[in-house]
């Protein structure tokens, strides 16, 4: 008889760098925030449903406060990839040197909210590092599909006007260079940013749910039993980690599982599974194969083993 046999992939990720909307902001009735540029505006309806923290976390940074002026208020979108997204609310973008851009943000961070909402043309999701927890100011705009990254950023907000589609194109069209940066930052810069209520906005596209993946994500809670029926496993997920799925139809040699646990001395744990059919081969001959695999790394410097069960 034919055996199933569990393949896990252990790495590490070194760090590169109804409707949904809320009643009221600051008095504001369903509030959007708008961006404008040089190139048109941007308004963006937001997820709190999807989101909660990221979409507050959203408003504060854009409400222009007692002193009139928003975080965001002369930031650039300073990473530009047509076809893929532009990114910005870096507030080094402002009068910082160029070599920064992308590195700055509140000291505060938000814990991950990974969702099911697919990162399809105008969504607004979270930039982020590899550590899932990670996300401070800067967002992006995904200008085309983006599969790939469904489930590994939170996705918080939409584009919800005509106009905001022909700034993005347009946004996305601009003449960049070195790590994708604008040659020409005035055209990218956000000149004002306001929260206006959705009733205010001109060419507004009416909401609809935004399309999902099929995709559960789970964060757990505490040490506690992940199991799926269909696959035939089960294990215990430590607290922290950061659980999903992949749709394989979607993303070909998807693993079937992917855990991403917290951030240790740099680096985030990272545990992928894959089930295959072997043939006749047996659980014990996989542990043989990767121990001589194992030996190898040890024998050259490249590993070391603290401890094996």
């Amino acid at each position: 008889m034919n055996k199933i046999i569990l393949t896990f992939t252990i790495f590490l990720i070194l760090i590169g760098f109804g409707n949904y909307s809320f009643a009221a902001f600051n008095n504001v009735e369903n509030p959007v925030v708008v961006f404008e540029t040089n190139l048109g505006n941007l308004v963006i309806e937001l997820f709190p449903a999807d989101a909660t923290k990221h979409v507050m976390n959203f408003l504060s940074l854009s409400d222009t406060g007692l002193d009139g002026i928003s975080y965001y208020d002369n930031t650039l979108f300073h990473r530009i990839i047509p076809g893929f997204m532009i990114q910005g609310g870096d507030p080094n973008t402002i009068n910082g040197d160029p070599n920064t851009w992308g590195q700055g943000g509140p000291d505060e961070r938000l814990d991950a909210e990974f969702n099911t909402i697919k990162h399809n043309r105008g969504i607004v999701s979270m930039a982020r590092s590899q550590d899932p927890n990670s996300a401070g100011s800067q967002f992006f705009i995904v200008h085309q599909d983006s599969p790939h990254l469904d489930g590994k950023y939170t996705a918080f907000g939409r584009l919800a006007s005509e106009e905001s589609f022909q700034t993005l194109d347009k946004i996305a069209a601009v003449t960049t260079g070195i790590n994708d940066r604008p040659i020409d930052p005035e055209q990218v810069r956000i000149i004002k940013t306001t929260i206006i209520p959705t009733a205010s906005v001109s060419g507004y596209i009416p909401y609809v749910d935004p399309e999902r993946t099929g995709s559960p994500i789970t964060k757990s809670t505490g040490n506690q039993i992940f199991e799926n029926q269909e696959l035939g496993i089960s294990f215990s997920v430590p607290e922290g980690w950061l659980l999903q799925q992949p749709d394989k139809n979607a993303t070909p040699g998807a693993p079937d599982i992917a855990a991403v646990g917290p951030k240790m001395d740099g680096v985030n744990p990272v545990i992928s599974l894959t089930i295959t059919d072997e043939g006749d081969k047996t659980i014990d001959d996989l542990i043989t194969e990767k121990n001589d695999i194992l030996d190898e790394a040890v024998y050259l410097n490249k590993l070391e083993i603290l401890s094996q069960e």
